[in-house]
């Protein structure tokens, strides 16, 4: 083990970050198939939708794409997209959208960003 104990932290800083970009292409895939899915006769979206949808999950992916090269950057565009879209439909329909999943496909923007921390700190206390 190396000195400072800082294996245990090394590894979990690696799971984190593989780990987030494994969740973040399933996301990729998912959204995907949602994009070019059968949506016939939708008429596509208002104003105020667009303005979520440029949130979540355009904003939102736009940040785990980020997250690939730089962690704190990518996880942080992720979560302060979700963060924001969570006000902004509050404000435009008064209630929060129900269930866990804008929260759930966030996670590799939280995984990414935590990582990232860690990989600071660790440099921080090295240097």
């Amino acid at each position: 083990m190396p000195a400072g104990g800082r294996m245990p932290v090394d590894l979990l800083e690696g799971c984190l970050r593989w780990g987030a970009r494994g969740l973040s292409v399933l996301v990729f895939v998912f959204l995907l198939g949602e994009l070019f899915g059968d949506h016939a006769g939708s008429k596509g979206p208002t104003p105020s939708e667009w303005a979520q949808l440029g949130l979540f999950p355009i904003g939102m992916a736009v940040g785990l794409a980020i997250g690939w090269k730089w962690e704190v950057p990518g996880g942080a565009v992720a979560v302060s997209c979700l963060a924001l879209f969570y006000v902004l439909h509050r404000v435009l329909s008064g209630g929060f959208p129900r269930g866990p999943w804008f929260l759930i496909f966030t996670i590799p923007g939280f995984m990414f960003l935590i990582a990232g921390l860690l990989d600071r700190a660790a440099y921080s206390r090295s240097g």
